[in-house]
């Protein structure tokens, strides 16, 4: 009887210990290890995802407002962007879109007209369903990616937003002044 008894409690013990080993490394781990990170993903809104990436001065540079998407849906979606087969995408997972007003809302909060200076240009290009559009102005360059056919109320492909300051990576733009 007694020899029953511990055979659980020891069964008891191995279940609540395995329970206390993590999965995987936490956020705080990699906090721990690699100090600050350069590139951070958030969930801004419901199916949509903001990845930063950070200058030295740990401010943001570089933002994509995009459909929320795994890493290994991303992966796939490039590889079927560069022209290589997509594997295990749907049309769906593929052609994701965002709520226009949700997207709208996010640039503003990330870049607020006020802070944008003046607008150097903008330029657009439309190819059968799709566009692409590009605000230049003295502080930020706001591209954006939309679905010309779908509803008015849904965005198509990405948005990025790049700041414009001395650490943080250079673009060619027509508009800005040399």
């Amino acid at each position: 009887m007694i020899r029953m008894s511990s055979m659980r409690f020891i069964l008891a013990c191995l279940f609540f210990a395995a329970l206390g080993v993590p999965l995987g490394p936490s956020s705080s781990d990699f906090h721990h290890w690699y100090n600050e990170p350069i590139v951070e993903r958030f969930a801004a809104r419901p199916g949509i995802n903001v990845t930063v990436e950070y200058g030295s001065d740990r401010l943001a540079c570089e933002m994509r407002i995009s459909p929320a998407r795994s890493l290994v849906e991303e992966e796939r979606l490039q590889a079927a962007i560069q022209g290589q087969r997509p594997t295990g995408l749907s049309q769906e997972e593929i052609s994701r879109r965002m709520s226009t007003a949700a997207v709208t809302e996010l640039i503003e909060q990330i870049a607020p007209a006020a802070m944008r200076g003046k607008l150097f240009g903008s330029v657009a290009f439309q190819a059968s369903c799709g566009a692409f559009e590009t605000y230049d102005y003295e502080n930020v360059r706001i591209s954006r990616g939309v679905a010309v056919c779908e509803p008015k109320e849904e965005e198509g492909g990405s948005v990025s937003i790049s700041f414009k300051r001395d650490v943080c990576p250079k673009s060619d733009s027509p508009y800005m002044k040399k």
